[in-house]
């Protein structure tokens, strides 16, 4: 009979799980939005009847089952507010003059490094030799690489070096001169000398070549004007001397002379 029985237990317990789910499940906590607290969970169901706002001081920034809120930041000795503490979000705390933050939001204050110096966790120390620092709770750098001859002002912890400086000059030529650049008299001479100097080369050059130019169109122009002179051409001068080679003993002497004085002629040109 307890065998008969068993299919109808087991339907049974079936049905009571799938109508009341409810009643095995637990029940889940009550959340209260940012800036409040579950401060009576028997007061009713919603939030607004349950959830009570943070007391001042305290703060909660986000949606929680708690039952208090949490206590806001002090900024004091040391510290001073950078924000001030609301219902939903903490105090800031920033340090006062003449101290630095260090560690996480800014949880402990100590004084400030000064030029010449670099912060070294809660420390400062003296930048080393070929390093300055020249700024409140700056960091150390390298001095400036100068040559050894270039150096102006020697770098300290507090300073960078400086060296000489140099600047480009460019001439109507197109010739670039490095001049450097002196505070002293003497120096400043130099520079001007060879500024005077580079000036005159190129004025020299300006003038120096069209004169040239003008020279090598004189000396082409010659010649033809010494043949209209003497009313002969070097065509003339060669025909005549050839017909004189080529005469024979008969002819006369005179025609001989004539050729005789072209080629003088010519051979004083070739010369």
């Amino acid at each position: 009979m307890g065998r008969g029985h068993s299919p109808l237990v087991t339907a049974a317990l079936l049905l009571l799980l799938s109508l009341a789910p409810a009643a095995l499940t637990p029940a889940l906590p009550q959340l209260c939005p940012p800036g409040k607290f579950l401060g009576c969970a028997d007061c009713g169901k919603s939030p607004d009847e349950v959830c009570l706002a943070c007391p001042r001081g305290t703060f909660s920034a986000t949606a929680s089952a708690r039952e208090s809120c949490t206590r806001c930041r002090r900024c004091e000795g040391k510290f001073k507010y950078k924000r001030e503490c609301s219902p939903t979000m903490d105090a800031e705390c920033a340090c006062k003059d003449g101290h630095r933050c260090i560690g996480k939001d800014c949880s402990k204050c100590v004084e400030n490094c000064g030029v010449g110096r670099e912060p070294l966790e809660e420390a400062c120390q003296t930048c080393p030799s070929g390093t300055f620092n020249n700024q409140t709770n700056g960091p150390c750098r390298q001095w400036t690489k100068c040559l050894p001859d270039k150096v102006l002002v020697n770098g300290t912890n507090r300073s960078d070096a400086v060296c000489e400086q140099a600047s480009e000059i460019m001439t109507p030529s197109s010739i670039s001169i490095i001049v450097p650049i002196h505070g002293q008299g003497k120096d400043l001479q130099v520079v001007t000398v060879g500024i005077a100097v580079t000036v005159a080369v190129v004025v020299c050059i300006m003038f120096l070549l069209p004169l040239y130019v003008c020279f090598s169109i004189c000396d082409k122009k010659k010649l033809p004007a010494m043949f209209k002179k003497m009313k002969v051409t070097p065509e003339q001068s060669t025909q005549e001397e050839d017909a004189c080679s080529c005469r024979f003993p008969e002819e006369e002497q005179g025609d001989c002379d004539d050729c005789s004085k072209s080629k003088l002629f010519r051979d004083s040109l070739v010369h």
